[in-house]
C-alpha cells in the first residue's frame, strides 16, 4: 500500500516546492493529542487522501514538541493543524481540528486554490476550484470557493459583473452562509458594470 511521502525538514520541503512547483501541505502533531491519533489512523491511510497529496502538494509532518521553532513562526498553538504554503514558505490557508478523508480533500484544494489566487495565478486557481465543485459539490468549503471563484474571475477579467454573480449564487444556494454575508455589498453592482 502506497504511504505519504512526508517531508520532515522546512527547507527540504520549500526546496521540493520550487522544483516541483507545488504548494507545501505543512501539518503540526502531538503524538498524544486524540485528533492528532485519528488523523494518522483513519486521514492519513485512506488510499484517496494519500494519492491526492502525493501527486498535488508536498507534504511535510511536523511534531510539535519536537518542532518548537516552527512551532513560534508559524503561530502553532493547538493540534492538530494544517497549512498551504506557497514554495517561497508563505502561508495562504490554515485549518484546525480533525479532517476525516472526505473532507480533508476539498479543504485541502480550497486551499490550493487560494495559493494560486494569491499568487496571481488565477487560471491553476479557477482549474483547481472547478474539480472541487465537481467532486465534491456538498463540501462544507463550497461557499468560501464560489466567493473565491468570482474573485479569480474578476481579478483575470476586471469584469464587476462576476463579484455580482458571486453575491446572486451565494444567495440562492447558501443563503445563510459567513460568505454569502461577505458578498452582500456586491448585490449593488449592475450587471452590465
Amino acid at each position: 500500500m502506497a504511504k505519504i511521502q512526508w517531508e520532515t525538514d522546512l527547507q527540504s520541503a520549500l526546496a521540493q516546492a520550487k522544483v516541483q512547483n507545488k504548494p507545501v501541505f505543512l501539518y503540526i502533531m502531538n503524538p498524544p493529542c486524540p485528533s492528532c491519533q485519528e488523523m494518522e489512523r483513519v486521514t492519513f491511510l485512506n488510499g484517496k487522501v494519500i494519492e491526492f497529496i502525493n501527486k498535488n502538494v508536498v507534504p511535510l509532518r511536523i511534531v510539535a514538541p519536537e518542532s518548537q521553532n516552527l512551532v513560534k513562526e508559524f503561530n502553532l498553538k493547538r493540534t492538530p493543524m494544517w497549512l498551504i504554503l506557497g514554495s517561497d514558505g508563505v502561508e495562504h490557508h490554515r485549518m484546525l481540528g480533525f479532517f476525516a478523508p472526505e473532507d480533508l480533500i476539498p479543504s485541502m484544494m480550497l486551499g490550493i486554490a487560494k495559493a494560486h489566487f494569491d499568487q496571481g495565478r488565477f487560471d491553476e486557481a479557477l482549474s483547481t476550484l472547478q474539480k472541487l465543485f465537481a467532486e465534491y459539490p456538498e463540501s462544507e468549503v463550497i461557499p468560501e470557493a464560489i466567493y473565491l471563484r468570482g474573485g479569480c474571475r474578476f481579478k483575470s477579467t476586471h469584469e464587476r459583473k462576476h463579484l455580482r454573480e458571486i453575491y446572486e449564487q451565494l444567495r440562492a444556494q447558501y443563503p445563510s452562509s459567513a460568505w454569502t454575508k461577505r458578498a452582500y455589498p456586491y448585490r449593488i453592482i449592475l450587471m452590465g458594470d
